[in-house]
């Protein structure tokens, strides 16, 4: 009788546990990204292919990598453009910045000569936030700049006002509507 018990104990355990991680809806650090002096302003910044930005190799870069962080893609690197260049200037983790003199001995910005390709970063008011990914807000404008090994080739700017996910009515208040859901053909 006493086994049938604690049987039965046991089910009632799993199944309102089974309950709890049902109804508990999931969450996870956003993760870290390249980030992007513009205007003043630290904006992130992506690789348009891959979506990050590769750091050159260091010892010291690899110790940062094996720190625990509750956010993947530590540590991430802060960028300027001077000059129709693209500098490393400094980098980043969960834990804060790190100089350049502790990653790579340097104290001066760094030409980020190992970085070709479309760079997109966004700026301007948030037109929306999607309902699905509130983190990744449309903003007014894409900004795409083509690099080609540090050098800056291009500047291009895009309205995102016309975009089908952007509300047509805008709303008169401080947060930003929720974006329109796509419905997409499968």
């Amino acid at each position: 009788m006493q086994a049938l018990l604690k049987t039965r104990q046991r089910w009632c355990t799993l199944v309102a546990l089974a309950i709890v991680l049902v109804g508990t809806e999931a969450s996870g650090t956003t993760p870290l990204f390249d980030q992007f002096l513009h205007q003043g302003k630290l904006v992130d910044l992506h690789q348009a292919k891959k979506g990050w930005l590769d750091l050159p190799w260091s010892k010291e870069v690899q110790t940062l990598r094996t720190r625990h962080c509750s956010a993947i893609g530590g540590p991430r690197g802060k960028y300027r453009i001077e000059e129709e260049r693209l500098w490393l200037t400094g980098l980043y983790t969960c834990g804060g910045d790190v100089s350049l003199e502790v990653a790579y001995g340097k104290s001066e910005p760094v030409l980020a000569d190992w970085v070709t390709g479309e760079l997109l970063f966004n700026t301007g008011k948030t037109l929306c936030i999607p309902r699905s990914y509130p983190g990744y807000s449309i903003y007014e404008t894409k900004v795409a700049v083509q690099v080609s090994s540090g050098v800056v080739l291009s500047i291009r700017e895009e309205s995102n006002a016309n975009r089908p996910e952007v509300p047509s009515v805008s709303t008169s208040g401080s947060t930003p509507p929720p974006c329109n859901e796509l419905v997409r053909n499968r």
